[in-house]
């Protein structure tokens, strides 16, 4: 009798496969792979810390309709190279911009000229004209459809946010897409947007619950789970991708 497996990615999106215990794993990819419109190669599955062979079949990894199963959807190549050359452009374009200090600024800053003083003239009264009235024609202007307002920055950064990454990653992201919404997601996502991790890094409950799935997904302890959420900018995906054996 078949059942409904359900595969969740680290950003939460759900797609449900239906399944018979013979079905093999590389069948499930295939199946993911034309939900998502991606090769079946850049998708792995993860069950209980380890991605199980494209030749085992669902009885013989032990899936059931119950278990939390992890869809990883990797990057393509051109993809990842977009990102990379976008954050490379971005860094060439900083590097071109001269600093200068803010007191120096304002030394080099020219003073405005004082203008010359002008004498006002008498006002001389004209006679006034009666000009004849002219009706003109009515013309009925075109009606012109305003564009919408193009989306705010903070609302981007605020999508950003909601998918797991930190407001500076964000803020970073955005200013090499040129606040291109996608374009921002597959940087972060392919892992081109490089963010060191600072000392005492502050976390809530988002984040310790974040935590708790790395460890409940790879297998590892809470130490080691929180060390690769941190140094990857609190990004759970990386995180994951970063733990699983290569």
């Amino acid at each position: 009798m078949p059942m409904k497996l359900t595969f969740t990615t680290p950003l939460n999106k759900e797609y449900t496969v239906s399944a018979e215990p013979t079905t093999k794993v590389s069948e499930l990819l295939k199946s993911l792979g034309q939900q998502t419109t991606r090769d079946p190669s850049l998708v792995k599955i993860v069950f209980q810390g380890t991605s199980p062979s494209p030749d085992a079949t669902v009885a013989d990894v032990g899936f059931k309709e119950t278990s939390f199963i992890l869809a990883m959807m990797a990057k393509t190549a051109e993809e990842i190279k977009r990102a990379k050359e976008a954050l490379k452009r971005q860094e060439d374009d900083d590097d071109d911009m001269p600093y200068v200090p803010t007191k120096e600024k304002e030394k080099t800053e020219p003073k405005p000229e004082e203008k010359p003083k002008v004498v006002e003239q008498p006002k001389v009264e004209q006679p006034k004209v009666e000009q004849p009235k002219v009706e003109q024609p009515k013309v009925e202007q075109p009606k012109v459809v305003q564009p919408k307002e193009e989306e705010k920055l903070s609302d981007k950064v605020e999508k950003l946010e909601a998918m797991g990454f930190t407001k500076q990653q964000a803020e970073q992201a955005l200013k090499t897409a040129n606040n291109n919404l996608e374009q921002a997601v597959d940087i972060l996502t392919s892992g081109a947007l490089e963010t060191k991790p600072t000392e005492n890094v502050v976390l809530d409950n988002k984040d310790m619950d974040n935590i708790k799935s790395i460890m409940e997904v790879v297998g590892v302890d809470e130490e080691t789970a929180k060390n690769a959420y941190i140094e990857t900018g609190k990004n759970t995906e990386a995180a994951i991708n970063k733990l699983l054996p290569q």
